[in-house]
């Protein structure tokens, strides 16, 4: 298939209610679930680098070479449905090939990004902000500090970037990702619960789009 969006409540009490409200609310989260099962995507289909695929909560996703040995390889992603038994929702598979998370229209100062993942062999990498981009075995070997400002906690489903990330490029051979979330940091948290508190009214923005 071819890739085809009264009074008020006591105010110390009401603050926090709408903070969380806030925190629910304003945490961005791109998964893969409105890609039809069964897309690929590469050099053999007839794409290019660049152009966007994914938008969700602000979240740009793109696809980009990965880089083995010195050469750029834009070989193949995938969402197919085969990992079912490993995540709830339809997962990217990503083989000799990058995905790119672009956060810099999310609507907070963000705190902390994680990914699931999974990894089935060969080699894996990860660049944050522009920076380049560290290549390992396996993502649980990745550094702390795999960007300035930036700190990476790994474990053998997760991975965890602390700092004000604006852009996230991971790829490998044999790796699968899934529910990528951006999470504001705390400051803008309570700026958000000061806001609802005015506003009463909280817009909730989901916009996905779909390039074929």
């Amino acid at each position: 298939m071819r890739h085809p969006q009264a009074r008020l409540l006591a105010a110390p009490a009401l603050v926090l209610w709408l903070t969380s409200l806030c925190a629910a609310g304003q945490v961005a989260t791109l998964g893969f679930d409105p890609i039809p099962p069964g897309t690929f995507f590469g050099e053999a289909y007839g794409d290019v680098p660049g152009p966007i695929i994914l938008i969700e909560d602000d979240i740009k996703f793109s696809l980009a070479p990965f880089l083995f040995e010195g050469s750029p390889l834009f070989y193949e992603a995938a969402v197919d449905g085969r990992f079912a038994s490993v995540f709830p929702t339809p997962a990217l598979e990503l083989n000799n090939i990058t995905g790119v998370f672009d956060f810099s229209g999310v609507p907070f100062e963000i705190d902390e990004v994680t990914f699931e993942y999974r990894e089935f062999g060969g080699l894996a990498s990860l660049s944050v902000n522009g920076f380049s981009a560290v290549s390992v075995e396996s993502l649980v070997d990745l550094p702390v500090s795999v960007a300035p400002g930036i700190q990476a906690t790994v474990d053998s489903v997760r991975i965890t970037l602390s700092g004000p990330v604006n852009m996230v490029q991971i790829g490998g051979q044999e790796l699968v990702v899934d529910t990528v979330v951006a999470v504001p940091e705390p400051a803008t948290l309570l700026l958000l619960g000061a806001g609802v508190l005015a506003i009463i009214r909280r817009r909730t923005q989901r916009q996905w789009c779909l390039h074929s």
